[in-house]
Order: C-alpha cells, then structure tokens, then sequence
C-alpha cells in the first residue's frame, strides 16, 4: 500500500537501481555510467531528471537486450 504515495521519478530511480543491481554496478560504477550517459558531471542518482533516468533506463534496458542476444548466440554454436 505504501507504494502508492511513490512518484514515477522516484519509480523510474528504483528501476534504474534494480536494472544497476542485476548488472552488478556498485555506485561508483553507476555515477560514472550517468556521467557517459549524460555528459556532465554527476554527484548521485538522486540528483537526476525525470529525462534522465529515462536516458539511463534507456542504456540499461539496451545493454540487457545485447546481452541477451549474445548470450543466445553463444549457446546456440
């Protein structure tokens, strides 16, 4: 029930979170990725737009689909 007083910014951080987490990006690596992203410094993900989570989600969902298909690749040799 408590979900339902989160914003979609805030939904759109945790899933950029979890997408990072099942990659294995710690903070480091996620400030880091935001900044090749964005092109601009980055302090923390909490100091991010709604647009750029969406550019970000964008990458990981992107980076998933490749891996996907690579991996599909290689199993099927």
């Amino acid at each position: 029930m408590g979900d339902t007083l989160v914003t979609p910014v805030e939904r759109r951080r945790r899933k950029c979170h979890v997408l990072a987490d099942e990659i294995g990006l710690g903070r480091e690596d996620r400030r880091e990725l935001a900044e090749l992203i964005l092109h601009r410094d980055i302090t923390s993900w909490r100091d991010l737009t709604p647009e750029d989570y969406d550019r970000i989600l964008d990458a990981l969902n992107g980076y998933q689909a490749i891996r996907h298909l690579l991996m599909e690749q290689v199993s099927s040799r």
